[in-house]
C-alpha cells in the first residue's frame, strides 16, 4: 500500500512540473535584424536615389546626343554614379582647382588673403571677366581676385592667382598630389601678352567630383577651410544650368564652364537631409540644347531626391 501511495505522489508532482522550453540558438538566417533608422537610412536612401535618378539621367543626359559625362555622389554614399568618364576640355570649371590651391596656401600660411598683387599685361586675358578692362598697374588682394574668379569667372583674376601659387607647373603638381588622375593643368587663359603654358588643360567630371566630394565631406583641408571654398562657390553669377530651376529646399554652390559647343557645371547641392555632388560635362553639340538638358536633369533629379528624403520622415 505504501508503495502505491509513493508512486501516486511521484506521478502527481511530475504532472505539475513546468515543461522546459526549447532554447536552441537561432541561425543567422533565422534572425531578422531591425536596425534603427540611423543605421540603415543612408544605405537605403543611396540605393533608392540611384534607382530613381537613372531613368532621368538616361532621358536628359545619356540619350540626347553630344559627348556627355557626369558624376553624382553624396557625402554619405559608399560609391558615386559615374558615366562615360574621360578627360575633356574643362573650360572655366578648371578654376575650382585654382580656388582649392589658393585656399590651401592660405591655410598653410604661404599666402595671405589680404596681400596685394599688381595686374600687368602678362596676365590680362580675353573672354570672361571685367579686370581686363582695368588699367595696367591696378592692384588687388588675393581675396578680391578669388571673388572675381568665382563671381564673374574672371580670366585675368585667374591668371594672377596662378602666379600667386607659383605658376602653371605648381598647379599641375598640385592636382597630381591631390590624386586627380585624369587632370592636366597646362596653361593660363589666353591673352595678347600671356605666356599661356606648354599644354592644354584637361580634366574629367570624375576628377572634379572627387575633389568636390572631399571638400563637401570636410576631408580636403578641414572643416572651416573646406567651408570657405564652398562659400566662394556660392557667388557664381551664371545660374543658367544646374542652378536654373532647382526646387525649394535645395541650396547650391557651383562653378560653370562654357565654350562654343560646350557646357559644363559642377555643384555641391545641399538639402535638409544630405549634401550631393553633381558634375555634368557636355561637349560637341548645341549650347542651348546642353543648357536646357542640364537644367532639366538637375530640376527633375533633385525633385525626386527631395521626395525620397521626405518619404523617410513619414
Amino acid at each position: 500500500m505504501k508503495k502505491l501511495l509513493v508512486c501516486l505522489l511521484v506521478f502527481l508532482v511530475s504532472c505539475q512540473a513546468p515543461v522546459a522550453e526549447t532554447t536552441e540558438e537561432a541561425t543567422p538566417e533565422q534572425v531578422m535584424l531591425v536596425p534603427t533608422g540611423e543605421e540603415i537610412a543612408p544605405e537605403m536612401r543611396e540605393a533608392r536615389i540611384k534607382e530613381a535618378v537613372a531613368p532621368i539621367a538616361a532621358r536628359y543626359l545619356e540619350h540626347g546626343g553630344g559627348d556627355v559625362s557626369y558624376y553624382l555622389n553624396a557625402v554619405d554614399w559608399a560609391e558615386p554614379v559615374v558615366y562615360n568618364i574621360h578627360s575633356m576640355d574643362p573650360a572655366s570649371v578648371m578654376k575650382i582647382y585654382v580656388l582649392a590651391r589658393v585656399t590651401e596656401g592660405i591655410a598653410d600660411g604661404t599666402i595671405e588673403r589680404n596681400e596685394t598683387h599688381i595686374m600687368d599685361a602678362t596676365n590680362v586675358a580675353e573672354g570672361s571677366g571685367d579686370l581686363q578692362f582695368e588699367p595696367y598697374g591696378s592692384s588687388y588682394t588675393v581675396g578680391q581676385l578669388v571673388r572675381e574668379m568665382m563671381r564673374k569667372s574672371d580670366n585675368t583674376a585667374t591668371n594672377m592667382l596662378i602666379d600667386v601659387v607659383g605658376g602653371v607647373e605648381e598647379m599641375h603638381e598640385s592636382v597630381e598630389r591631390w590624386g586627380l588622375e585624369d587632370t592636366l593643368y597646362g596653361s593660363k587663359f589666353v591673352g595678347p601678352s600671356v605666356v599661356i603654358g606648354p599644354r592644354y588643360n584637361q580634366t574629367s567630371a570624375a576628377d572634379v567630383g572627387k575633389l568636390l566630394t572631399r571638400i563637401a565631406r570636410g576631408e580636403f583641408l578641414g572643416g572651416a577651410w573646406d567651408a570657405s571654398i564652398i562659400e566662394e562657390m556660392t557667388h557664381t553669377e551664371n545660374d543658367s544650368k544646374i542652378a536654373a530651376r532647382l526646387p525649394a529646399g535645395v541650396t547650391v554652390a557651383h562653378k560653370t564652364g562654357e565654350l562654343e559647343g560646350l557646357e559644363h557645371d559642377a555643384a555641391i547641392l545641399t538639402t535638409d537631409a544630405d549634401t550631393y555632388i553633381l558634375v555634368i560635362f557636355m561637349d560637341e553639340g548645341s549650347n542651348d540644347d546642353f543648357i536646357e538638358r542640364i537644367a532639366g536633369f538637375s530640376e527633375d533629379a533633385m525633385k525626386k531626391i527631395l521626395e525620397i528624403e521626405a518619404s523617410e520622415e513619414e
